[in-house]
């Protein structure tokens, strides 16, 4: 990264960006209505988990989410792990990943670029001071608002 590269809060270009589809699901929420919530939104590759007081407190991917509720018996790959999500994961918390790759608008657009690298993931949401989701934002589209030559891992 040049050394004339200003580091761009992401606060500063918030309203610009889009607001990419998510569900918001409870911690006690079973996996059910997850699923029927989920249903009326296919488009949507993001689901997170809030408490009680609405913060967001981790991510189920759908991936994880599907394997979860498909039976043992199905073709997908069987193995004990399955067979126990199968039998003991009855709401969100019990499926959730709660090591939860989140930005603030106070961070970087590059430093947030890099993170999602560095995690491979493709949105990540954005959390105000009480942790709760203003945004749910783009890899590509955080990409498309910083000059090449600011990027944190120079031009491409």
């Amino acid at each position: 990264m040049k050394q004339s590269c200003r580091l761009i809060p992401l606060g500063e270009l918030l309203e610009k960006l889009s607001d990419y589809p998510y569900v918001l699901v409870n911690e006690k929420d079973s996996l059910p209505e997850i699923g029927k919530r989920i249903r009326t939104m296919p488009g949507v590759r993001s689901i997170y988990v809030v408490d009680h007081n609405n913060r967001v407190i981790g991510a189920i991917s759908p991936s994880r989410f599907i394997r979860t509720i498909m039976s043992p018996g199905s073709s997908y790959e069987f193995s004990v792990r399955n067979l126990m999500d199968h039998i003991t994961c009855n709401c969100a918390s019990d499926i959730m990943d709660d090591h939860l790759v989140y930005a603030l608008p106070t961070e970087p657009i590059q430093t947030i670029i890099k993170k999602m690298l560095q995690r491979e993931i493709k949105e990540i949401p954005v959390l105000d001071d009480q942790g709760r989701i203003i945004k749910n934002v783009g890899l590509l589209e955080l990409w498309h608002v910083i000059e090449p030559e600011c990027l944190p891992f120079g031009p491409v």
